[in-house]
């Protein structure tokens, strides 16, 4: 109440958006359309506001649709997600599906973050499948649902990645040089330059204490569990993964 005699410029960021929503809900709305409305505020306020929020419509029995390009915000606030691309919906469903199981490439790549890795079909057996990538490297996977001789590409979060110094001659082992490090306080971020050329980023937590430096020599491995596969887009990768 301290500043309910406040001019509307005189209110912060954070501020204006509650005193926005408490209008929309002084009238009674039972469906609210919130358009990025945390887009405009501090990291900090953002992220209060995001729980806040959504405390708001669950107590009121409300129905929001909130339109977001942050994924973390979404991902925290939605009970369902609808991933659009050029005005057409992709995929609808919880947050956890749309991470754990996307439909394509695209919602792969928007949902989160994601490594994507190019190859063929090299073998079969069972639910599982030997991929080859460049550089005849080879992988294993499981639950792909692909043709021997197929072109596809294989997805992997970077969490579900772990690195090691040196060589290593276990399953699905791609050795590489670190390229980029980066410190975010709960994680630390790394690039690795695999020796194929392709780039792999591999987050780790930081509490762990596991450091590598610039230049060093590494293996980045996998489990076959932890892949996605997705047929290559007519499109080529690059073009799936555009915006435009």
């Amino acid at each position: 109440y301290e500043r309910a005699d406040a001019y509307p410029r005189e209110l912060s960021g954070g501020m204006m958006q509650r005193v926005g929503l408490a209008r929309a809900l002084a009238a009674g709305a039972k469906l609210l359309l919130l358009d990025e409305p945390l887009s405009a505020l501090d990291a900090k306020i953002r992220f209060e506001l995001r729980y806040e929020l959504r405390r708001l419509v669950k107590d009121l029995g409300l129905t929001a649709i909130h339109v977001t390009h942050d994924q973390a915000e979404a991902m925290s606030i939605s009970d369902r997600i609808a991933v659009m691309r050029k005005g057409r919906i992709l995929q609808v469903g919880t947050p956890r599906e749309l991470y754990m199981r996307p439909k394509s490439i695209f919602v792969a790549h928007f949902v989160g973050e994601a490594n994507f890795l190019e190859g063929y079909v090299d073998a079969l057996k069972g639910d599982e499948a030997t991929v080859r990538l460049r550089g005849d490297l080879l992988v294993q996977v499981r639950g792909a649902d692909a043709k021997l001789g197929e072109r596809i590409v294989l997805s992997i979060r970077p969490e579900a990645l772990t690195i090691r110094r040196g060589r290593s001659n276990d399953v699905n082992s791609l050795p590489g040089r670190v390229e980029r490090v980066m410190f975010e306080g709960v994680n630390m971020r790394y690039e690795i330059r695999l020796d194929n050329e392709d780039l792999l980023v591999v987050v780790r937590p930081t509490l762990l204490g596991d450091s590598y430096e610039v230049g060093e020599r590494v293996s980045v491995s996998f489990s076959p569990d932890k892949v996605m596969v997705f047929p290559y887009p007519k499109r080529g990768l690059r073009g799936e993964l555009s915006l435009e």
